[in-house]
């Protein structure tokens, strides 16, 4: 059985307070050396900090229906996200992926709800100022006008997503990815709240858990358990948070017809439009953001904004500014060249770069949009994209199939040489 005890708020030798908690991994070989979860934020947000089990729910519960043991919380927790884990969300969690199981979950009560945030609390969302986060600013705090859903704070949270927790430069990740995005948030005039965690300690050490990383390069994958860990930094602060938006990656069309494919992969692409509604207490109320675009639609609805033009933030900034050869600043380029707005990006991106083996880049886009998997789905966006503004520089399905053979078979060959 799994056991999560003891919880205790508590100042730490760096200016940080903290949420922490002792696990017990009985009958089960220990995660993490012995040492508990805990949810740290600087002192001057300790009031924020909650004293109930909320936030040392779903990781622990997604370890528990991995080894299909029993999960006892000595504690209080929400009713209501207890009773929605126990009604609907297991059966979702067995869904996505077989490696699940539904478990027995044991606590000591109910979290009293008297004092819960009605009014005046904060409004919060992610500030990793990619895509789907500066629309969720733009369209929640710029146009927003009612007080009772217009953002006020953003938060940035160290969980999983910059890499493995034993590992240095993930760290060094997200320190670097704060400080390029805070002064967003002082020129928007939004404070800017950092949360870190050592909640995806536990899952590293964890043998079968091969498909929650990325090809092999050790990065978890945010789109599986890593997106409930951001689930439970917000919990571990919602003494002070009232509602918070969660930026949405994929469009409600985008989940209805790749969700099955995204089985065991992609927990976020999977159930992200009905799942995230049952994550809730009698405190947080949780908004998906975003699901009412494409990313297409997204670029164009803040490709005119200031802020997008100097913050814009993928993680592959040098020098401050982007790469504009990874991926994700490809796809974003095609798109504004398509618009006829790339130039205005000229000290966003590196379009030099971008620029450079661009017809190849094009090839491999081509190239997964014949093809449907929770990866493709965007490169499909793009080529309709092309079709529907009548821009022929997007190669054919033809030529890209006939590039990506020679492609593959010179990599092919290249590995034998290896061996």
């Amino acid at each position: 059985m799994i056991e999560i005890k003891n919880l205790r708020i508590e100042d730490t030798s760096d200016g940080w307070s903290r949420v922490a908690v002792d696990v017990n991994f009985e009958g089960m070989d220990d995660l993490y050396n012995g040492e508990g979860i805990w949810f740290s934020t600087p002192s001057k947000n300790k009031h924020m900090l909650s004293e109930s089990y909320d936030a040392f729910l779903l990781v622990p519960l997604y370890i528990a229906m991995s080894y299909k043991q029993d999960l006892y919380i000595r504690g209080k927790v929400s009713k209501r996200l207890y009773k929605n884990i126990m009604t609907y969300v297991q059966t979702i969690l067995c869904e996505y992926s077989e490696r699940l199981s539904k478990v027995n979950i044991f606590v000591d009560g109910f979290s009293n709800t008297t004092n819960q945030i009605k009014n005046g609390g904060i409004i919060g969302t992610s500030f990793s100022c990619g895509i789907d986060s500066l629309t969720t600013i733009y369209d929640c705090y710029i146009n927003e006008q009612d007080e009772d859903y217009k953002l006020n704070a953003l938060f940035l949270c160290d969980c999983g997503a910059y890499g493995n927790y034993q590992d240095p430069k993930s760290h060094e990740a997200y320190n670097q990815e704060y400080i390029y995005n805070r002064p967003a948030a002082d020129e928007l005039g939004l404070p800017a709240h950092q949360v870190k965690s050592n909640v995806h300690a536990f899952m590293g050490n964890i043998k079968d858990f091969q498909l929650d990383k990325l090809h092999g390069r050790n990065i978890f994958n945010s789109g599986s358990w890593g997106y409930l860990a951001t689930f439970s930094c917000v919990f571990a602060l919602q003494e002070g948070i009232n509602k918070y938006y969660y930026p949405n990656s994929y469009e409600y069309e985008e989940i209805k017809e790749c969700g099955k494919y995204a089985r065991g992969y992609d927990l976020s692409k999977f159930c992200e439009s009905y799942l995230v509604p049952l994550l809730q207490t009698e405190n947080i109320e949780f908004i998906t953001h975003g699901c009412q675009y494409t990313r297409t639609q997204k670029t164009e609805r803040i490709s005119d904004w200031h802020i997008m033009k100097k913050y814009l933030n993928f993680g592959c900034k040098k020098n401050g500014i982007l790469c504009g050869q990874c991926s994700k600043c490809t796809r974003v380029l095609c798109i504004l060249d398509v618009m006829g707005k790339i130039e205005e990006f000229s000290t966003t991106f590196d379009l030099k770069a971008y620029r450079k083996n661009l017809f190849i880049k094009k090839c491999h886009i081509r190239y997964n949009a014949m093809t449907l998997s929770p990866a493709t789905a965007g490169a499909r966006e793009i080529v309709e994209y092309y079709k529907a503004h009548k821009n022929n520089t997007m190669p054919s399905a033809l030529t890209a199939w006939i590039y990506m053979f020679f492609y593959r078979a010179r990599r092919k060959i290249a590995r034998m040489l290896k061996i």
